[in-house]
């Protein structure tokens, strides 16, 4: 049975860094809150996993002292969306390394960068929940108004995305539609693209309902720059359009090089972008799809947690 807990702190996780010491306090607030939510006297009696995901968290090793503290890097924090280098949160991240008894990374790239600076490293990729393989689950949306082809865009609308590229080959696509979901981040400059007609911009959707959502396209992108963020990140819309039998379309980020059976790589031109889309669209049949449904069938959250999570955490529990 899972319990899900809403827990007060006093300072966010970006302002502890600039006052440390108040971590300690904030831990101690978290920790009698957890206690009283877990029933027991004495933290050392159950078994607890303190997990987190950045660098700015690592005050959380202060919550349950005795406890083991995992680290997920699932992305290049040490450098910005548009790949200017974070020195300070380099610094950050190395200590909560050095700390850490196990490190879970996403990929490869990421993985081999951190392997030596933290006691045990284990490749976790990213996962879907095992709900987006089922093709029963359907909708109506205001999307269904929309023409074919949809060529659509499904997770945050973030800087990494090269809209530039968007808009030049939109604008002289016009009978193809670009469809993005998703919340938009207010430094991504998304006016570069929304005044083109066949640009629709049609805002969030409920996690539950995007397999769905992704069902009503015609080709999923992965249009980001190549930077020193993107260089190491295999986006997890990529598991989500096979899983829903999508055919895609990506520049070439280094993550992906090695799936060429499921992706259509383009180039950072119009000419480019436009052949692959269109060798997507003609792509489309039974037996691209189910070859997409069988690899996305690895990455459910289930196997992955049976195949991957686990035997890692294993050595995590073991006596000391």
């Amino acid at each position: 049975k899972l319990k899900v807990v809403t827990v007060r702190a006093l300072l966010h996780d970006i302002v502890l860094r600039f006052v440390p010491w108040m971590s300690r306090l904030n831990a101690w607030l978290l920790s009698v809150q957890l206690m009283k939510v877990i029933h027991t006297p004495s933290p050392d009696s159950i078994r607890i996993v303190q997990w987190v995901y950045h660098p700015v968290q690592a005050w959380v090793r202060f919550v349950f002292p005795n406890a083991p503290l995992v680290y997920e890097c699932y992305d290049e924090y040490s450098f910005t969306p548009d790949g200017l280098p974070l020195e300070n949160i380099w610094k950050l991240e190395t200590e909560l390394l050095g700390i850490a008894d196990v490190t879970f990374a996403t990929t490869s790239e990421l993985l081999e960068k951190r392997r030596d600076l933290t006691r045990a490293s284990h490749l976790i990729p990213n996962g879907i929940p095992a709900f987006f393989l089922d093709e029963r689950i359907q909708l109506a949306d205001p999307i269904d108004d929309i023409p074919h082809p949809r060529i659509g865009y499904v997770g945050t609308i973030r800087r990494p995305m090269h809209l530039s590229l968007l808009r030049a080959v939109f604008e002289k696509h016009l009978d193809w539609q670009l469809v993005l979901v998703g919340p938009i981040q207010n430094d991504v400059g998304i006016q570069t693209i929304s005044d083109l007609p066949n640009v629709h911009i049609v805002g969030t959707r409920s996690f539950e309902s995007l397999p769905a959502i992704i069902r009503k396209l015609d080709v999923g992108l992965i249009p980001h720059k190549i930077t020193q963020f993107t260089r190491v990140m295999r986006p997890l819309k990529l598991v989500e359009y096979l899983a829903c039998g999508l055919p895609v379309v990506a520049t070439r980020l280094p993550g992906l090089l090695g799936l060429s059976q499921f992706v259509l790589f383009c180039e950072d031109d119009v000419t480019s972008f436009s052949s692959a889309v269109k060798a997507a669209l003609d792509q489309k049949g039974p037996h691209a799809r189910q070859e997409a449904l069988e690899f996305a069938r690895k990455f459910t959250w289930g196997t992955i947690a049976v195949r991957d999570v686990l035997p890692a955490l294993e050595g995590v529990f073991a006596p000391k």
